[in-house]
């Protein structure tokens, strides 16, 4: 199956049919087969977290043929077994693991993609009326797959959908996801190769500036570099999700995590999951105090 590009309006108009057409559960496996099988995964799934956010549960699964199943085997599993996943997934962002080369706190997780013959793991949030209800990804079993970020927004726009159907499902509301009217999430269009897609504001966490280009380095994924300046950047951009730091750099406000003094005087900005701090401007320091007051 070719790969899907995430702005084709054929292919979610198809999706938007088989939510109409089928019973949930039947048209949510439907659309996890097709951008898995597109998206070179070997598991597709849904994980349900309990109410309280204290267990999961494995709600929908895709495989490829000699792929072994979990879902009976993933129900009302405590979160202390995902460990940093479950803190990952509680703050919005995207995770990508490797198992060749997971962070420490995930003794319990690895062993279990281990059973699970997972090599790498693309998670992303699930969310129903902006309230975090789970997590949707895919698996690498027979290699080791990096995913795009093109590859991770069809996924998000296929969450969006499918937690949209549960819920319709679930209350008998009907949603607007499903229908194709919500256009209440914000989305930030780039350009890779010949066609463009939508990212998910959460996904990028900064942009870097680079003369009449610009680096996009996001959240899970190799970054993007778009022909576009940072001024340009700051125009179209959704209003208060990013934060101007320094003449080079356009930071996602969710994405800091910490201030920097130097001995030398200089200031930085900290981001966590293995990212290099960046430098905050003189001009801009007013910014950063204003977020972190200490």
């Amino acid at each position: 199956m070719p790969k899907i590009p995430f702005d084709s309006p054929t292919f979610w108009r198809q999706v938007t049919c088989w939510f109409i057409e089928r019973p949930v559960d039947e048209a949510v496996n439907r659309l996890l087969g097709a951008l898995g099988r597109a998206h070179r995964a070997d598991r597709a799934w849904v994980i349900r977290y309990s109410p309280k956010l204290t267990h999961f549960s494995n709600s929908h699964e895709w495989v490829r043929p000699g792929v072994r199943r979990f879902v009976k085997e993933l129900q009302d599993i405590p979160v202390a077994m995902l460990g940093p996943l479950h803190r990952e997934i509680l703050a919005g962002r995207d995770v990508f693991y490797d198992t060749r080369s997971m962070p420490p706190g995930t003794a319990a997780l690895r062993a279990e993609l281990k059973r699970q013959g997972s090599r790498t793991v693309l998670c992303i949030p699930l969310r129903s009326r902006r309230q975090l209800v789970g997590f949707a990804g895919y698996d690498g079993v027979r290699s080791f797959v990096t995913w795009t970020p093109e590859d991770a927004a069809a996924l998000h726009e296929a969450a969006r959908i499918i937690s949209a159907a549960i819920e319709r499902s679930r209350t008998g509301r009907p949603s607007d996801a499903v229908t194709g009217q919500d256009a209440d999430a914000p989305r930030i269009f780039v350009r890779q190769g010949e066609s463009s897609f939508a990212l998910p504001p959460d996904q990028l966490l900064y942009i870097e500036s680079a003369g009449d280009y610009t680096r996009l380095v996001l959240s899970g994924g190799r970054p993007l570099l778009q022909l576009k300046t940072l001024t340009m950047w700051e125009n179209v951009l959704p209003p208060g999700h990013f934060l101007r730091i320094h003449r080079r750099y356009l930071v996602n406000r969710t994405a800091i995590r910490q201030r920097l003094h130097l001995p030398s005087g200089d200031w930085q900005i900290g981001l966590g999951s293995g990212h290099p701090p960046l430098p905050v401007g003189r001009s801009y320091r007013h910014l950063i105090r204003q977020q972190f007051p200490s």
